[in-house]
């Protein structure tokens, strides 16, 4: 095992496809209203005090807090309008223990 510090994120975006994106998505959305056009992300929440320091196995990655299993994860939602669904928790269980 490693005493191992968690930052960052891994890899990128190519600019090349955001910039060939930023030509097609107004010709595929021109079909829709602005209320049926949805922006989802999703983000990892950590239910127990954060900590970027811990211990991992050696030669096994770890970032962004993944190899912790305090987390659960919310999707979040907005319409083009500002308008927001209920957010959607997954959880590793049915039965969280804290």
């Amino acid at each position: 095992m490693n005493f191992a510090k968690v930052c960052g994120e891994r890899g990128g975006i190519d600019s090349k496809i955001t910039e060939d994106w930023k030509v097609k998505l107004p010709d595929i959305l021109s079909g829709y209203d602005d209320k049926n056009i949805f922006n989802l992300d999703k983000s990892g929440l950590f239910f127990l005090p954060p900590h970027d320091n811990l211990l991992s196995i050696k030669g096994k990655q770890c970032t962004e807090g993944k190899c912790s299993k305090d987390m659960i994860t919310v999707s979040l939602c907005v319409t083009v309008l500002s308008e927001f669904d209920r957010p959607l928790v997954i959880g590793k269980s049915a039965k969280l223990q804290f």
